[in-house]
């Protein structure tokens, strides 16, 4: 155990770092110098700090962003928590903390993963003994996420302790429990041989390919991860909705919102939330009678009024009227007619301009191509939504312009028919809520981008459903400190604090028989961020 002692020298005092051993030879205690700590006054306060002759240099290790995570993650208590959920020794919960770390900071494969921890500060901050680490400890701590027994029993704690994580960002953030969660799903290319969640499906660019499919719930406010999990990559968004309220309901989650793409809106969705005690808000989807006749049922004298308009935090301006009413086979929903005044007039506008086309000599590649975008009405259709300006007829060209029809779109430009099951919502709160879904197109970009959830080459569904945790906890640890970083920057992102803070590396230096630590001279911005995001508390800052 090491202790400061004075020496004075000429007059003056200076403060060196002593410490006692045993000496085996003596057969009895001595005292011996550490280091030279620099001159001091009477009572041993350091006056300034010695200069270290440096003699050699032991690493340099980028730490930056990884300083800022690992302080989220000590704040949300994630290894204490993990060890307790999944009933594992300490360390194989610091294993599971060291994978969600690296797949937010480095994303490197497991097998590099070992000597990237030993090579970096987390043992001394974890107090954790690397020298044996192998990547098979790390492959225990995966199989206590998830495993599969010898009986053929899939083992999943992995959604346990999602669950217990979001209960502790929700008991720090204190954000509503029955507020808006957004739900959607990403698909995201398979490169392995064999797995069952990897079938064909449609990828992010809309291309046929082997794909593998991830359904992700996320908190409006923060953008909190609350749920993530895989899905077959052939099923359709509409039958992932069943999976994921059922899990939900497993979670104990109560009293949400649940706001979805207009894909996953079906009747027997909207019965399976209601029969959740869930609300859902969406968009009806595009065609059948009701939706025509509901995007039809004010003009815009009616519509466009000041009492109905609707700002959105972006700025962009639209109008939206509420009525309660029935669609899709449910009763009763409350509807919102929304119309957007810039889509308006850019539909009409680019309607004129074919019609207009039409009426001179456009040839007859492009007018072969202006029948399909003005559409063809079917002959064998008589009642109800005919959709189409075009009607058959005799002459050169065999169609005329419905003229009727051409008003009823023009009517229509611009609208959308928005819908919640709560009956008592209003249209400015759905026109928010629905249209500023964009936490989990953000949250999926994350993953996709920072976090390099692509590709995936895993061949076990039980690695899959481990990967989706620690996935779950790279964004959990990622929206956790953007919530910081917006609270004071509101605009500001994260990844360009995490550029400022790239440069900062824990340097280890020789000086005589002593190794020294201290981190590379930090600018005023990066001292500033890493108090604001907790990175302080971890590292040795001047």
């Amino acid at each position: 155990m090491t202790y400061t002692s004075i020496a004075p020298i000429g007059g003056r005092y200076y403060l060196y770092e002593r410490d006692s051993y045993w000496d085996p030879k003596l057969k009895k205690v001595r005292q011996r110098t550490v280091r030279y700590l620099g001159p001091c006054d009477k009572k041993g306060n350091l006056l300034r700090a010695v200069k270290p002759r440096v003699e050699s240099v032991h690493s340099s290790f980028p730490v930056g962003p990884l300083a800022i995570f690992y302080a989220g993650a000590r704040e949300l208590s994630v290894v204490e928590r993990t060890s307790r959920i999944l009933g594992v020794p300490l360390p194989t919960a610091q294993a599971a903390l060291a994978l969600g770390l690296n797949q937010v900071v480095h994303r490197l494969a497991v097998q590099r993963v070992p000597q990237w921890i030993r090579e970096g500060p987390i043992p001394q901050w974890e107090k954790w003994d690397v020298s044996r680490l192998r990547k098979a400890d790390l492959e225990v701590s995966l199989d206590a996420l998830c495993h599969i027994t010898p009986t053929g029993t899939k083992m999943e704690r992995g959604m346990a302790l999602q669950d217990e994580l979001t209960r502790a960002w929700r008991a720090e953030t204190r954000e509503p429990a029955g507020y808006y969660y957004d739900f959607d799903i990403t698909k995201v290319r398979y490169y392995g041989t064999t797995l069952p969640y990897a079938e064909m499906g449609h990828a992010s660019d809309r291309s046929l390919r082997r794909v593998v499919g991830f359904g992700l719930v996320t908190s409006r406010v923060h953008h909190h991860p609350v749920q993530l999990h895989p899905i077959a990559g052939s099923r359709s968004d509409m039958l992932s909705v069943e999976e994921t309220v059922s899990r939900l309901e497993g979670a104990g989650v109560k009293g949400v919102t649940l706001v979805m793409d207009r894909g996953m809106v079906s009747p027997e969705n909207i019965a399976r939330i209601r029969k959740a005690k869930y609300h859902q808000i969406g968009m009806v989807r595009n065609g059948g009678e009701a939706w025509w006749e509901a995007l039809g049922k004010w003009d815009e004298k009616e519509l466009e009024r000041p009492e109905h308009l609707v700002v959105r935090p972006s700025g962009e301006r639209l109008f939206a009227r509420a009525w309660t009413g029935s669609m899709l086979g449910q009763s009763p929903l409350r509807l919102a007619l929304v119309v957007d005044p810039e889509q308006k007039d850019a539909e009409r506008l680019g309607r004129l301009e074919r019609l207009r086309e039409l009426q001179g000599n456009p040839g007859k590649d492009r007018l072969r191509e202006l029948r399909q975008e003005l559409g063809v009405q079917d002959p064998r259709r008589r009642k109800g939504y005919i959709p189409g300006l075009l009607a058959t007829s005799r002459g050169r060209r065999g169609f005329r312009v419905v003229s009727e029809k051409v008003e009823e779109e023009e009517l229509r430009d611009g609208r959308h028919l928005l819908f919640s099951t709560d009956t008592e919502m209003e249209a400015e709160e759905m026109c928010r809520a629905y249209f500023e879904r964009d936490a989990i197109e953000k949250a999926f970009r994350t993953a996709k981008g920072p976090l390099s959830l692509a590709p995936i080459r895993y061949r076990s569904e039980a690695r899959l459903e481990a990967y989706a945790t620690v996935l779950y906890l790279g964004l959990l640890l990622w929206s956790w400190e953007e919530r910081k970083l917006r609270e004071k920057y509101p605009r500001r992102t994260l990844e360009d604090a995490l550029w400022s803070l790239g440069s900062v590396s824990l340097v280890k230096i020789g000086s005589g028989k002593t190794v020294r630590e201290f981190t590379t001279r930090l600018n005023t911005e990066q001292k500033e961020l890493l108090g604001l995001l907790g990175g302080d508390k971890v590292l040795p800052v001047p």
